[in-house]
């Protein structure tokens, strides 16, 4: 990691990840579930040290969001 802050989300993320398992793809109303979470911190960071070939291959892309709360349980 190159940045400490996106190294503390990704690693924070990675924890809960572990933590609440059942919780990884889940959304909760608006909120992007966990694996959508670190896809965004990994493609940011990729984006910004400019390494456009790892964007979007470590955690698989986002699912489209709903903005229906009870689509998105």
């Amino acid at each position: 990691c190159h940045s400490n802050e996106s190294c503390a989300v990704q690693s924070a993320l990675e924890k809960m990840a572990i933590i609440y398992p059942r919780q990884v793809d889940r959304r909760s109303g608006l909120h992007p579930s966990i694996r959508q979470r670190l896809a965004f911190v990994m493609d940011l960071r990729a984006k910004i040290l400019g390494e456009t070939e790892t964007i979007g291959t470590a955690v698989p892309a986002p699912k489209s969001i709903s903005l229906d709360p009870i689509a998105a349980k």
